[in-house]
Parts: C-alpha cells; sequence; structure tokens
C-alpha cells in the first residue's frame, strides 16, 4: 500500500441485517482501508447492534447515526460519511453488496501514478442469481473529456456504480454532494457533475471489484419513480450547468 493512499469507505445502513455483516468483512480485508464509516439510518431491524458490535471488534469502524436515530435516507447517510471521512480517498459500498479482495489495487496504482486523477470507476458484476452474473460499467474506453456525453442517460455508454467508484474528497467541492431531495437518480446526478467537473478515468475494465445483489422490491425497482426522479435529475443537472459555468467537450 503507498502511503499517500488510505481510503475512507462509507456504507449507509438500513434494514440490512441479512448482508451488513459480510460487506464489512470485504471491506476489512481490504489493506488500503483507514476507515469504515456504518451510517446507520434508522433501521427497525438489528443492524444498528450488529453495526455497534462490528465496531466494538475493529478500530477502523465508525458507527454514525441521524438526530433522534431517524431515517434521513441513502443521500444523506453518504453525505454524513463524506462530510465526517478523515482520509484523502472515498469509496462507496451499499450494504447488501460486498467487495472482491484487492479490491483497490488499480486504483491505487492510477492515483499514485498521475496525480491529477480526482477518481476511478471500474466494474462491477451484477448478481441476479446463483448461475448470472453479469458485467456492469461504461461500456467502453472513454476519455475523461468525453466521459460527461458519453454516461447515461446524455450518452450511450451506460454508467458507473458506486461500489466501482474510488474518488478524492476534494472532488466533491467541484461537484457538490449527493442531491438530498431525489428518493432515485441521486448517483446518477452526482456521478454526471463529476465527469463534468473533474478528471474521471477508467481503471481496470475486465476485473470487476465488487458484485451487486439484485434484491427484489428495492425502490430502484420502483419504474414509475425512477422515471419520475430522472426527468427531475435531468432538471436539475442543466440547472447546475448553467450555475457552474463549466463547459463540457463536444466529443463524437
Amino acid at each position: 500500500m503507498h502511503s499517500n493512499f488510505t481510503v475512507s469507505v462509507i456504507i449507509p445502513v438500513y434494514n440490512a441485517e441479512k448482508y451488513i455483516k459480510r460487506a464489512i468483512e470485504s471491506v476489512l480485508i481490504q489493506k488500503e482501508v483507514g476507515e469504515l464509516i456504518l451510517v446507520e439510518d434508522g433501521s427497525t431491524d438489528d443492524s444498528l447492534n450488529i453495526c455497534l458490535l462490528a465496531g466494538k471488534l475493529d478500530g477502523r469502524i465508525i458507527v454514525l447515526r441521524h438526530v433522534n436515530g431517524k431515517n434521513k435516507g441513502v443521500s444523506v447517510s453518504r453525505n454524513l460519511g463524506i462530510e465526517k471521512a478523515i482520509h484523502p480517498i472515498i469509496a462507496f459500498l451499499d450494504a447488501d453488496d460486498y467487495y472482491l479482495p484487492n479490491r483497490f489495487n488499480t486504483a491505487c496504482y492510477c492515483f499514485v501514478t498521475d496525480r491529477s486523477i480526482d477518481g476511478i470507476y471500474e466494474p462491477i458484476a451484477l448478481h441476479t442469481d446463483p448461475s448470472d452474473i453479469k458485467p456492469f460499467s461504461v461500456g467502453r474506453n472513454v476519455s475523461y473529456e468525453c466521459l460527461f456525453k458519453s454516461l447515461s442517460p446524455i450518452g450511450f455508454d451506460g454508467w458507473f456504480h458506486c461500489d466501482g467508484l474510488t474518488v478524492k474528497k476534494t472532488a466533491f467541492q467541484k461537484s457538490g454532494l449527493f442531491d438530498e431531495g431525489l428518493k432515485t437518480s441521486e448517483d446518477t446526478l452526482l456521478w454526471l457533475k463529476l465527469a463534468a467537473s473533474c478528471k474521471l478515468v477508467s481503471g481496470s475494465r475486465s476485473r470487476a471489484v465488487a458484485i451487486r445483489e439484485s434484491i427484489s422490491g428495492s425502490l430502484s425497482a420502483d419504474k414509475i419513480q425512477v422515471d419520475k426522479d430522472q426527468v427531475f435529475m435531468l432538471y436539475k443537472l442543466l440547472s447546475w450547468l448553467n450555475k457552474s459555468g463549466l463547459k463540457v467537450y463536444v466529443c463524437k
């Protein structure tokens, strides 16, 4: 591990008692992890107790809660984690997903060899059933200047998932944090803002760094809500671009 590459991993935790232990263990085996921030988001199951017990067993684990133990949602929870993180590099993991071994090997190499990079995105594997694992990331090699206009729904090259993103904390000073007014598409909005304002590059394109579980009944499966939020997200993106004065590259 390079001495300047230490990661704060942020996991929002809501009713994840079946999965959170696996997620925690997958983070703690990564040698680059300086701290794991568990933001317990008002769960009604045993998630809080699992998080607190894990914190007693490993000093790298920080357990945060919202005021009065309220449920605030994934955006507020991730933003709290970003604000409290003490290491220069941020990574995310959903509570029902898990990292694969050597999660940060390529990201560390990229950051150390090119200090102008703000973030690295890498593939994850989508796991819908034991016999069906599909890769999930940007569909082709895209230069960072063209990334904004290549990402869906602006372009046609797909998008990356938060489990596969490794980003400098300073990048959020350019893009802002997760939008707390969106129920879905909040991650897509932030990735587009990061792509427009920062230098994001692809890491490994052939090796997945995490496994994403497909959980039935999740909010992202509500197509009506997703469609509404995507329209609202695009409106917010346009407003942000107008206010920021950023000029995005015209790429063919």
